[in-house]
């Protein structure tokens, strides 16, 4: 309710402030649409954090008012939150585009993480595996193993779509390793799947089925109700039973 009520705060602001001179509260104006913009993206309400992002890099470019970098910036991740790839990716290569001196390196490493995730989305996976590249080593670099593992497990996820058994091995394994560490719990899971995934392309068919017990077993000891993970499991357990000939089983 906090953030609920702190918007109609914005609101009012921005009604006083455009009662003025536009021209004259150009600077203010464009802030107070940022974080009004902030707060709309931790409710999740994206389509109106971009229709107030795209009034403020309106103001920004009409009066050189404003942080475009960051606006740009926070549209691609509205973007990649409503899954509109293709938008999130222009949005964050055009914020590169803008001088920002005071951009972070751990945003400008989401950026790349990002940009990843949504070419892999569009399965563009060359291109997605540099950019998580990329957001990995500049994680590593800055000692965020979260982020570290966020990465591996984003890179595991394209090595499945790619049939690559190793190399969903080697970044699931990384990344487990550090969700068990941090208590990700959801993370664990979905990396159980990943790595029965990676020994059945390896024809480790007993390796595949005790990952994929252990991961639904790790889910349901946590309360997941998550069912569409559950579907996958049963789906890839009964595709296993059917080459082993337990077709019983993968009934």
């Amino acid at each position: 309710y906090k953030f609920k009520d702190a918007v109609a705060l914005y609101d009012t602001a921005l009604e006083l402030i455009e009662a003025e001179s536009e021209i004259d509260y150009a600077a203010d104006l464009a802030q107070v649409l940022f974080e009004k913009a902030g707060l709309l993206s931790l409710l999740n309400r994206y389509e109106e954090e971009i229709e107030v992002i795209d009034k403020a890099i309106d103001i920004s470019a009409q009066y050189g008012v404003g942080d475009v970098a960051s606006l740009l910036r926070a549209a691609g991740r509205a973007f990649h939150a409503l899954k509109d790839d293709e938008s999130s990716i222009r949005s964050h290569q055009i914020a590169h585009e803008y001088p920002d001196p005071d951009v972070s390196e751990e945003a400008l490493a989401i950026d790349h993480l990002n940009i990843g995730i949504s070419l892999g989305r569009l399965k563009r996976y060359d291109e997605a595996i540099e950019r998580l590249q990329i957001a990995r080593d500049a994680f590593k670099k800055l000692k965020e193993p979260k982020w570290v593992a966020i990465c591996d497990g984003e890179l595991a996820e394209i090595y499945v779509d790619l049939n690559d058994g190793i190399n969903v091995e080697t970044y699931a394994q990384l990344a487990l390793g550090t969700a068990e560490m941090v208590g990700d719990r959801h993370r664990q899971w979905w990396l159980h799947y990943y790595l029965a995934i990676a020994k059945r392309l390896q024809d480790d068919l007993d390796a595949s089925i005790e990952y994929l017990e252990s991961g639904r077993s790790l889910a349901l000891s946590f309360g997941c109700e998550e069912f569409r993970y559950l579907a996958k499991v049963d789906r890839e357990l009964a595709g296993i039973y059917v080459i082993k000939g337990m077709v019983m089983q993968a009934q």
